[in-house]
């Protein structure tokens, strides 16, 4: 997939979540690796999409705001992040959307 679509589909995904929440906290968990990090724009401690998706969200509203919690290591896969104790940790709590990126 393309790192274009990649980008459309998570805005897709948040502009939906807008049409049709009321809250003005939008919570989104991305469980990914490098793709959602963006190398050269961003790091798995400090990931890059997330990001540029929360200055979209604002642009639509400055009411809005995304708040969101990641796990985005390079190369994981479906399997690791089922094996790994901060995906699992994550996934524990409550959000309004959930962004899985599976590997490449």
């Amino acid at each position: 997939m393309s790192m274009k679509i990649l980008k459309i589909t998570f805005a897709l995904s948040i502009l939906l979540t807008v049409s049709f929440a009321n809250a003005k906290d939008i919570s989104v968990l991305f469980i990914g690796n490098s793709y959602v990090y963006l190398p050269g724009q961003g790091t798995p401690e400090d990931p890059a999409l997330p990001k540029l998706i929360g200055k979209l969200v604002e642009s639509i509203d400055s009411n809005l705001h995304l708040k969101y919690a990641f796990n985005t290591p390079g190369g994981y896969t479906y399997e690791k992040h089922l094996n790994d104790p901060k995906s699992q940790s994550l996934l524990q709590a409550s959000y309004d959307n959930v962004i899985l990126q599976r590997r490449a």
